[in-house]
């Protein structure tokens, strides 16, 4: 029975699979904002929650007066709050 335990401990602390996050992440950026990223220009480090974007500084001004939005419709989506900032 102990083994069950710590083998269900484990599995309770999995994360969604970085390319998901990601993927997410751009479709609702492509829903709220408008246009669309591509998926080598997203960067997640999965320790901090930090999302990196590559965008130019039109784009990236238009996300961060949305950031709180964008944040809180990802964790919404994976029901988890895994981001903590958009950078």
């Amino acid at each position: 029975m102990k083994k069950i335990t710590s083998l269900l401990n484990k599995l309770k602390n999995i994360t969604p699979p970085d390319i998901f996050i990601r993927k997410t992440l751009i479709k609702i950026i492509e829903s709220n904002l408008g246009f669309k990223v591509s998926i080598e220009k997203v960067f997640f480090n999965q320790k901090t929650g930090i999302i990196t974007l590559k965008i130019n500084s039109l784009e990236k001004t238009v996300l961060f007066l949305k950031k709180g939005l964008i944040i809180e419709k990802i964790n919404q989506s994976l029901k988890e709050n895994l981001i903590k900032d958009i950078v």
